[in-house]
C-alpha cells in the first residue's frame, strides 16, 4: 500500500501506517487540496480491518468506523453551562441545546462529566463529519464481500 509507492516506515506502529496512508491521494484524484473524505474511503477500501478513528483537521473532525462495526464509536456534544441535559430521551425543558462543540469516543460513560451529551453511534463504514455548523454523515463504506 505505502511501501509500494516509496514511502518508509518508520515503526511498527499501525497508527504510522494509517497516517501514511491518509497522505496517498485517492485513485479519482484531488483538483482543490486535499478531499479528505475521499482519502479517508480509499483507505477503508484498502484496509479492510478493524478499528475505530478520529482523525483532527484545521476546522473539522473526522469519526471513522471500521465497515465490520468491530470497534464501538460514540458521538457526543458538549453543551453550554447551565443547559437541560436529556431525562429519557427529551430536554427537560423541551428545547435542544445548542452544541458548544463535539466529542467522539469508543465510549459514551465519560460524556457526562465533561458536560456532554451522546449523541449517537457511528454506523459501521460510516464517516462523519464534525464542525462548528454540526455533524453530517459524509460516506459509508460497504461491508466487503466474502
Amino acid at each position: 500500500m505505502v511501501l509500494g509507492r516509496g514511502v518508509g516506515l518508520s515503526t511498527h506502529s499501525d497508527s504510522e501506517l494509517i497516517t501514511q496512508a491518509l497522505c496517498l491521494n485517492p485513485p479519482e484524484g484531488e483538483t482543490n487540496g486535499p478531499d479528505w473524505p475521499a482519502r479517508i474511503n480509499h483507505l477503508m477500501r484498502l484496509a479492510p480491518l478493524s478499528y475505530s478513528l478520529v482523525i483532527m483537521l484545521k476546522d473539522k473532525i473526522y469519526a471513522v468506523r471500521d465497515p465490520y462495526g468491530n470497534r464501538p464509536l460514540c458521538l457526543g456534544k458538549i453543551l453550554p453551562m447551565g443547559s437541560s441535559f436529556l431525562l429519557n430521551g427529551c430536554a427537560k425543558n423541551g428545547v435542544e441545546d445548542k452544541a458548544e462543540g463535539w466529542v467522539v469516543s469508543s465510549e459514551s460513560c465519560g460524556f457526562l462529566s465533561i458536560g456532554a451529551r451522546y449523541v449517537r453511534e457511528v454506523l459501521p463504514g460510516e464517516i462523519v463529519e464534525m464542525s462548528r455548523h454540526g455533524i453530517r454523515t459524509v460516506d459509508v463504506v460497504d461491508r466487503p464481500a466474502g
